[in-house]
């Protein structure tokens, strides 16, 4: 369900593109673009729906004054390295791990064995 809703945001994203630039070439989606969607998505962090859109309303605003200018890619770097750094454990960045472990815990099945 999540990959149906995410291809089909993305296509009317495209067309909406398409039709603002009216004419796309392959240059245009390059390295930089590819890495700034996927650090939206990183900053934002997932697990729910408006994480990359905060993200990637947060990170767009922010990097405005950069735009075009070669201390863009530096801005992402550094926008990447401070959210893993300021990341306190890899649970966040994995919530269906975190669900499992919580739901394990409610069993009992980290129970500590009697001595």
């Amino acid at each position: 369900m999540a990959f149906m809703l995410g291809c089909f945001f993305a296509g009317v994203a495209g067309a909406f593109y398409a039709h603002f630039i009216r004419f796309l070439f392959p240059p245009e989606f390059g390295f930089l673009m590819a890495t700034n969607i996927l650090v939206y998505n990183y900053v934002g962090g997932r697990g729910q729906l408006r994480g990359p859109i905060v993200g990637a309303v947060f990170l767009s605003l922010l990097s405005e004054p950069f735009r075009g200018s070669p201390y863009e890619t530096i801005f992402f770097s550094i926008a990447m390295l401070l959210t893993i750094l300021s990341c306190p454990r890899p649970d966040h960045a994995a919530p269906e791990a975190r669900r499992a472990q919580v739901v394990a815990d409610r069993l009992g099945a980290h129970a500590e064995p009697a001595a």
